[in-house]
Formats: structure tokens, sequence, C-alpha cells
């Protein structure tokens, strides 16, 4: 509660410009979502709000467009998908669910877009590392037009803010 009543005091003026250090600690799971859903409805609404957390899976709920700082120093500043295309020495891992991820993977083996990749537990799971993420995505939707490949999902395992940031500070 004194989260939100700190929260309320800052807002009553309607300030262009709001400053929010940890805004989330210390609230129940529901206080958490309105107040990212606040923070985004005043962005919405023309306010700046720089918001201050280390918790960067809510941050990125709240705006893809950050500032990440490490020990007083600006590691990065921008989308968070345009920060991760830049860091090319981090190959790109990414999760596909298909049919058949035996033949999907023996078929980009052959187009040399890929750098490794395993198999899970899961029987229609395949995980790839590709360090030409581009070139592997457009591959990827010529395959996905194949329909023996029955791939149902793809997704970006290192696209977030989280690994961003770890991929920076090491």
């Amino acid at each position: 509660m004194r989260q939100k009543l700190k929260l309320a005091q800052a807002l009553a003026h309607d300030p262009e410009i709001l400053f929010m250090d940890e805004p989330l600690n210390g609230m129940d799971p529901i206080g958490r979502q309105e107040t990212i859903d606040l923070v985004v409805q005043l962005g919405k609404e023309g306010h700046t709000v720089l918001v201050s957390s280390h918790i960067l899976h809510e941050v990125e709920q709240m705006t893809s467009h950050i500032l990440l700082l490490h020990q007083g120093r600006v590691l990065a500043q921008g989308d968070v998908h345009e920060i991760r295309d830049l860091i090319e020495d981090r190959a790109r891992s990414v999760r596909l669910r298909c049919r058949t991820p035996h033949h999907l993977a023996a078929r980009l083996m052959e187009t040399g877009r890929v750098s490794g990749m395993r198999f899970t537990n899961e029987p229609d799971i395949l995980v790839v590392e590709t360090a030409h993420a581009d070139a592997f995505f457009e591959t990827l939707s010529i395959l996905g037009l194949e329909e023996e490949m029955g791939i149902e999902e793809v997704l970006p395992l290192d696209d977030d803010l989280e690994s961003v940031f770890e991929y920076l500070v090491r």
C-alpha cells in the first residue's frame, strides 16, 4: 500500500516527467500488474516515465525502449530487439516446435545457417543456434512452407531484456 500511496502522491500534480525507483517492490501480483498497466498508459498519454529496476522482465512489460546501465556506465539504449540485433558475437538461440525435428535439423544443417543445434526431452522440439539470424529466419520461412516439416512454433530464446543485459555485462 505504501508504494501505491507514493505513486498517487507523485501523480497528483500530473507531472510531465515521472521518476520511479523500484516501483513494484513489495506489491502483490495484482498491484504489480496494475502499476505496469498505469506506466504503459502514462506513456501512451505522452508522459515521460523513467523506471529504475533490476527486475528486467517487468521493465520489459512497461516499454520496449530502454537504457541499460551497469556500474554507472551506459551499456545500450534503444529498442530491446534492435540492441539484440547489434550483439553479433553471440549466436541466436531459437526453439522450434515441429512435426519432424530430425528432418528439419538435417535440412537446416544443409543450409550452413546454423552453428549448432540440440534436441530436447520433448519429441517435437529442436533448439537451434545461429550467428546469421536474418538469413536463418529467411531459410526457416521457406522450409516452413514445406508441409512435411510441420513447423508449429518459432520462439527466440534470447531476444529479451534479461539476455541482452547478460550479454552486455559479460
